[in-house]
């Protein structure tokens, strides 16, 4: 109580880990409406991924998959 919680995507955190926080003490980087994308004008924001933002403001890979020694190709 009295916390601010800061993260991307926090309902499905907290409803997985079945906790609930006050919505006005969470700051939400995925319904933060600069960070979210509109695909068209008129048309409903939608959140960016994590990555995305991650790459686009901080200048950060985030969230890369690597098979073998190859990154990104997996067979």
């Amino acid at each position: 109580q009295g916390r601010l919680l800061v993260g991307h995507g926090l309902s499905n955190d907290l409803k997985a880990m079945m906790l609930d926080h006050p919505r006005k003490d969470t700051r939400d980087t995925a319904r933060y409406l600069p960070f979210m994308h509109s695909p068209a004008p008129g048309r409903k924001h939608k959140p960016r991924a994590l990555r995305v933002l991650a790459s686009e403001i901080l200048g950060l890979d985030i969230q890369v998959w690597w098979c073998g020694s190859v990154p990104g190709v997996c067979g």
